[in-house]
């Protein structure tokens, strides 16, 4: 009995530090992430660690989206207008995010925004 329960552990182990690496090739959702920052930036406005966190993430996405764009529009896929869209409706939804905070507007003073 005890052997079972030695490869039970065992075996769970393994299963969960395989899958703890498969999490970490995915790619980061920058929208989410910047309005978390942006939310604890409320609840701490003096946090060196939150502004930083929020300047960093939004360089981070606009670099992220702006390769995505570069990469989607140079491929044939199909819809590639429709993704574009999307991509930028969620860039200027960042801008909002950062506009609608005093704090993360005086880090970021000019958020970019995209008309179409």
């Amino acid at each position: 009995m005890r052997k079972f329960y030695f490869l039970t552990i065992c075996i769970s182990i393994v299963f969960v530090s395989y899958s703890n690496g498969i999490g970490s090739t995915k790619k980061t959702d920058y929208a989410r992430v910047l309005n978390q920052s942006i939310y604890r930036l409320n609840s701490h406005p003096k946090s060196q660690k939150a502004k930083r966190k929020v300047t960093e993430t939004y360089y981070q996405a606009i670099k992220f989206y702006q390769q995505e764009i570069d990469r989607i529009l140079m491929d044939n896929e199909p819809l590639k207008w429709t993704k574009t869209l999307d991509i930028l409706e969620t860039v200027n939804g960042l801008g909002d995010e950062i506009r609608f905070n005093s704090v993360a507007s005086q880090l970021i003073c000019e958020p970019k925004n995209i008309y179409f």
